[in-house]
């Protein structure tokens, strides 16, 4: 986790600096450029800031402004290992979250065993000296997170008076200032594209929250004392954008392998990106256990395949699929020898695409391979039993088959 134990360090030399600063409050006049209906200038137009003791440290996510934003000269703006650092502290765990800071106290989340283990961390601002870790109750666990994300990426909230905590699927949590707890929400299983990390907002005496995913996505408000749900409004979002948009786009599972990504690093990251400007939902999975774990919790449209794949290599899984389901699916992969694209095709690949590739291309047989699943019946099944058929009269044997589609035909039927 040197990633983490780094960018930790250094996030932390920063919040111990800013300590002294002028904070941004949030009623400085906006600056954006102008758009439709807003004046450049017009101090109606910001984020709402934190108020009076929260305005003097980093009580949430992007500080006590909501916009990330500190003014003043008395910080540092360079650093090293070495310079501008007070001090280093090992962080256990993992984790995508942000540190806040109120008094002495610095706090973030971090996640144990993928996801199994989940909690919050106190530390002393002061020498960085680790003051407890409080676990939160097991229990429901994200079905898989995006490679890019994690288990713990909601970076908490305080009054001062009690630290508030989203850890997605497995609640809405709120701990006072020696790691008890206490308060818990459920929040319900989640199924969301990028995981669970959306940061709990403080509002005077209420939390609010919002979560996307393919069903059920909600923003709702929480009192600060007791947890209860104040009130939820349901969203049609499903992606994680703050904005509704379009709610048809196909879904597509990319099975690609993260660390060897065939003889191409930055194929992973170029194929979802460019599939997602095609206006496709693109959810990842990086081995075979993990794609069809997606597969049966929330059906795709497609499956984007890849044949080297870590465990289960990419016919292995195309043979599970194939057991149980009738999703289309398009091998995507450097093996592209004859025998290859047979054994694909063979095991029930809809497509064998070798690299390299054209994007247009690929987007193109996706596309097709989209309206041919479209236009099936609605069922997903068409079973047709042909024992035998009579040569000399053929033609009335395919008229009585068509006059049936949709039905089981077997010899007794004719």
């Amino acid at each position: 986790m040197t990633w983490r134990l780094t960018t930790f360090a250094l996030g932390l030399a920063v919040l111990a600096t800013l300590s002294g600063a002028r904070l941004v409050t949030g009623q400085e006049p906006a600056v954006a450029p102008q758009r439709a209906g807003v004046r450049v200038g017009d101090p109606a137009v910001r984020m709402i800031a934190d108020e009076g003791e929260g305005a003097k440290y980093w009580p949430r996510w992007r500080g006590p402004s909501g916009q990330g934003l500190a003014s003043g000269s008395e910080y540092p703006d360079t650093w090293s290992s070495t310079q501008n650092v007070l001090w280093k502290t090992p962080v256990p765990g993992s984790g995508n979250s942000s540190p806040i800071v109120w008094g002495d106290r610095i706090l973030l989340t971090t996640a144990h065993d993928g996801g199994r283990r989940l909690s919050l961390l106190a530390y002393r601002r002061s020498d960085g000296r680790l003051l407890w870790e409080a676990a939160v109750p097991t229990g429901r666990t994200d079905s898989g997170a995006h490679y890019k994300n994690g288990h713990a990426s909601a970076t908490p909230s305080t009054d001062g008076e009690r630290i508030y905590v989203s850890f997605g699927a497995r609640g809405l949590f709120a701990f006072d200032f020696n790691g008890k707890i206490v308060w818990q929400r459920d929040l319900g299983p989640m199924d969301a594209y990028h995981g669970a990390a959306g940061s709990p907002l403080l509002y005077r005496d209420r939390i609010i929250l919002y979560q996307d995913q393919y069903g059920g996505a909600f923003i709702a408000a929480f009192d600060t004392r007791t947890g209860r749900e104040l009130w939820r409004t349901r969203r049609s979002a499903r992606n994680g954008r703050l904005t509704d948009g379009d709610d048809r786009a196909a879904r597509l599972l990319q099975v690609l392998d993260l660390e060897a990504a065939d003889d191409e690093p930055g194929i992973v990251d170029f194929l979802e990106l460019g599939l997602t400007r095609e206006g496709f939902t693109v959810v990842g999975a990086s081995d075979g256990a993990h794609a069809l774990a997606v597969l049966r919790e929330s059906p795709p449209d497609l499956v984007v395949l890849d044949v080297g794949l870590p465990g289960l290599d990419g016919f292995a899984v195309l043979e599970r699929i194939r057991a149980e389901s009738t999703v289309p699916v398009v091998m995507l992969t450097a093996r592209g020898d004859v025998d290859d694209r047979v054994r694909g095709l063979g095991l029930g690949a809809d497509d064998y695409v070798a690299k390299p590739f054209h994007l247009e291309e690929l987007v193109a047989r996706i596309r097709a391979h989209l309206r041919r699943r479209s236009a099936e019946p609605a069922s997903g099944w068409t079973r047709l039993y042909v024992d035998h058929v009579n040569q000399a009269n053929e033609g009335a044997d395919l008229d009585f088959l068509v006059g049936r589609r949709g039905s089981e035909v077997g010899r007794e039927s004719h």
